[in-house]
């Protein structure tokens, strides 16, 4: 409950155990904040940025691309640089 009140988003299990078992969950986190226009926690942007090679390591090609796809591949120009400029903040691209 506290997460709605200060708009905030943060993974249920620890975030390295959490972004090791499913990497994926980086571009998830980063779309969902943006579309709520939300904040990670401190844990998380540091979990990020400790993980985020597993994305090329550690994911399949096909789910990498179509994640990748829904994060970068969008028509509204002000989400694709939210977007992009979010991955750049956190060190991921």
């Amino acid at each position: 409950c506290t997460d709605l009140v200060h708009q905030r988003i943060q993974t249920i299990q620890p975030i390295d155990e959490s972004l090791t078992q499913d990497p994926i969950r980086i571009f998830r986190l980063i779309r969902t904040t943006q579309q709520l226009q939300w904040n990670l926690t401190r844990l998380e942007i540091e979990g990020i940025r400790r993980n985020a090679n597993q994305l090329c390591v550690n994911s399949k090609f096909g789910r990498y691309l179509s994640h990748f796809n829904k994060t970068f591949c969008s028509n509204n120009v002000s989400t694709l640089l939210a977007h992009l400029t979010h991955f750049v903040q956190l060190g991921i691209l």
